[in-house]
């Protein structure tokens, strides 16, 4: 069965009501459902690994995390989110092939003393 999920994968948003979610639908005159305001969900963001000869996929956004798996150069890897521009957070799609409920990589190469070099560029 699922497991409890910690957090929200992604932010929510406040609209004029105080009505908390990920992006507000309203009905238009015609009876079509329309995005109204701010959204959190993004289109497609796709990251392609430059780092050589690859990038450490990790449970949890933190160096130290327990490694799930590894993705090499010139792979492309979807990413749901990027935090504090240091970690890219993967997408459902990616959890899926790695079998876990998370997985992180590190985008700044300063973390590994790496400074001003990105392990990771946005394709998409």
């Amino acid at each position: 069965g699922d497991g409890p999920v910690p957090r929200h994968s992604r932010p929510m948003l406040q609209d004029e009501d105080g009505d908390e979610a990920h992006e507000f639908l309203v009905e238009d005159h015609d009876g079509e459902l329309r995005q109204r305001g701010p959204s959190a969900l993004d289109t497609e963001c796709w990251y392609q690994v430059v780092h050589t000869p690859a990038v450490v996929i990790r449970e949890l956004p933190d160096e130290k995390s327990k490694m799930v798996g590894r993705k090499k150069a010139g792979k492309r890897i979807r990413i749901q989110r990027v935090v504090d521009g240091k970690w890219l957070q993967l997408h459902h799609s990616e959890l899926v092939k790695l079998g876990v409920q998370e997985a992180w990589v590190l985008l700044d190469g300063a973390e590994m003393g790496l400074a001003g070099r990105q392990l990771l560029t946005r394709v998409s």
